[in-house]
């Protein structure tokens, strides 16, 4: 990076990014729109902000920070990530927050094993399995915690349509108890994938802006 010798841009040809190819189950390489890059399979927006870069170091491709055991097979979890902490989910439970412009997000968070700390790409896709669908894509820090290393506090928009007219009382009947359809991808500096797909509904623990 010009005037930034210390900072390193990874940019890896992928194989994820050929248009059709199939990457892993149904997941298939996009074709992007004009002003649009691809990153694990996914169009994105090109830019990437400075305090996302790594470190440049000599050795910045070996596998010096490995979240869990070393030669761990890649694997991510999906559960809560708010305020810092990675928190399992509970009976398939999210905890969804009604916004003051009527929609709703949660706070996830990912605990992965088997690809290297620091920034990572990383989309989440909700289905509410009535043909919405809601997409997040983002540079998460994935942090050693224990045998593994935890990605929190991503903020993704659920599919439901926001209303200003409704009710505190109105929201909780439409939002708690909905079911929806997650799926969390994770691709590291060395471009290795770790995947998790959940069918969740929303708790009782709902947390509406006023």
């Amino acid at each position: 990076m010009p005037g930034k010798s210390d900072t390193l841009f990874v940019v890896r040809l992928e194989r994820e990014c050929v248009p059709g190819m199939v990457v892993v189950d149904d997941i298939v390489g996009p074709a992007c729109a004009d002003g649009e890059t691809c990153i694990g399979a996914a169009c994105v927006d090109p830019f990437v902000g400075y305090a996302q870069l790594d470190t440049y170091a000599a050795d910045w491709a070996e596998d010096d920070d490995p979240c869990g055991p070393a030669g761990a097979e890649p694997d991510a979890e999906l559960g809560m990530g708010e305020d810092g902490t990675f928190v399992p989910l509970d009976d398939e439970q999210i905890l969804a927050r009604g916004g003051l412009q009527g929609g709703f997000h949660i706070y996830a968070g990912v605990r992965v094993r088997g690809l290297a700390a620091g920034y990572v790409f990383t989309e989440l896709v909700t289905d509410d399995l009535a043909g919405r669908v809601s997409t997040t894509t983002l540079y998460t820090e994935l942090v050693p915690e224990g045998d593994a290393c935890d990605g929190v506090d991503m903020l993704h928009l659920l599919p439901i349509e926001p209303n200003l007219e409704l009710s505190p009382e109105e929201k909780i009947a439409l939002v708690v108890g909905k079911a929806f359809h997650i799926d969390v991808r994770v691709i590291d500096k060395l471009g290795r994938l770790a995947c998790d797909s959940r069918s969740v509904t929303v708790s009782e623990d709902l947390y509406i802006a006023d």
